[in-house]
């Protein structure tokens, strides 16, 4: 069977390109998979225009030729690759990737197809690839592999600081047990320094009521002593007088 490729396979063809496979192998793998489509006369009919488009394009991305030879020739191509030890690649690098470079960084729309790498490239570095901007006229450019960037690095976490450990119920218990009796401590202290202030402030006030008990005690003597005299006899003796 006939069928029309419809992205580039590898060993069998390229974009566009009409081939013969098995039948097998066209139903059950080419056409399921998307990557051909049956070469019958409608698809045909929509390859040419697709062709005709694609062509039209293509002339319309070369018409100024002398511009694209002058960014092209004066720059660099960046490429990036996967890479392993001692740099060497992963895979390959191809026309495809060098097209897809030159329109991120220079805005030049090119087909692979004119592009051809002149050496192997398997590690990373500098190289020369042809381009055949046109017919009979060629020339080369200078591109350059770099390493892809892997993924960003993980912000590093900051320790937590250790929390504090809960005390145990056996811990909480004992705490409780202790509070009645750091209290009754702290009372019995309180306690002690009043009697202290009390007892230094007692011989103050014992000699003031002393004093103030001697004051009042000198009429009272006094009085005592009038009165023990008299009843000795030394005080005045009442008159009587009877008439005889």
């Amino acid at each position: 069977m006939e069928v029309i490729l419809k992205e580039d396979v590898e060993k069998l063809g390229e974009k566009h390109d009409i081939i013969k496979v098995k039948n097998g192998f066209g139903r059950n793998y080419l056409i399921p998979k998307r990557l051909a489509i049956l070469a019958n006369d409608s698809n045909r009919r929509i390859l040419a225009e697709d062709i005709r488009v694609e062509t039209y394009r293509e002339q319309k991305r070369l018409s100024d030729v002398d511009t694209i030879i002058d960014v092209l020739k004066g720059a660099i191509v960046h490429v990036t690759a996967k890479v392993g030890e001692n740099n060497k690649l992963f895979g390959s690098v191809t026309s495809q990737n060098i097209a897809d470079a030159i329109k991120e960084q220079t805005k030049i729309e090119l087909s692979k197809k004119i592009i051809t790498i002149i050496e192997d490239v398997k590690s990373l570095g500098t190289y020369k690839a042809k381009i055949d901007i046109k017919k009979d006229f060629t020339f080369e450019i200078t591109f350059e592999v770099l390493a892809e960037e892997g993924p960003e690095p993980v912000a590093e976490e900051k320790p937590k600081e250790p929390k504090e450990a809960k005390e145990s119920k056996a811990e909480v218990k004992e705490k409780k047990a202790k509070e009645p009796a750091e209290a009754d401590a702290k009372t019995e202290e309180k306690v002690k320094e009043a009697i202290e202030d009390t007892a230094a402030e007692e011989p103050t006030a014992i000699t003031e009521t002393a004093e103030a008990s001697g004051q009042k005690e000198e009429p009272a003597s006094e009085e005592a002593a009038k009165q023990e005299s008299d009843e000795k006899g030394d005080g005045p003796r009442e008159e009587t007088s009877k008439e005889d």
